[in-house]
């Protein structure tokens, strides 16, 4: 796929294969003696009308990668979708899912896959664009 691209689809034009967005998100110390009270991972669809989609994808947790593994080998998933499909995406859109059953432990990689059941690709921003996926911890 093109530059700056995180693309979810159960059937790429291609190969006819699933194909998934894998993120990780490194969590530094800061949140070391705070009550985690939500996870929100955050995705923004590309500005093209490709990426527009009538499914945004669901989320689940991702067995831990480095991005030196994941050239190598698709890290895989575990067990169920943490979030569902909250349904189609336009281009440009904002797409927020609540993954606050995510395990968030400070200093530790936060890894999770998102997967669409559509064979209409999504389209998604990547981390080296204007708006990278973002993972928002809300603690107190």
């Amino acid at each position: 796929y093109g530059m700056h691209q995180l693309v979810v689809t159960s059937a790429d034009d291609f190969t006819m294969m699933p194909v998934a967005a894998y993120l990780r998100f490194d969590l530094d110390t800061a949140l070391i003696g705070k009550f985690i009270a939500g996870v929100t991972l955050e995705l923004t669809a590309q500005d093209s009308a490709t990426a527009a989609s009538d499914a945004s994808g669901a989320v689940w947790r991702a067995n831990a990668f480095t991005q030196t593994s994941i050239d190598m080998v698709s890290p895989g998933t575990i067990g169920t979708a943490i979030a569902t499909d909250p349904g189609a995406v336009a281009k440009h859109a904002t797409v927020d899912w609540d993954v606050s059953d995510l395990i968030v432990t400070p200093g530790a990689p936060v890894c999770v896959a998102v997967q669409s059941m559509s064979s209409d690709p999504a389209i998604y921003e990547d981390h080296a664009s204007a708006t990278p996926p973002v993972l928002y911890v809300d603690v107190y």
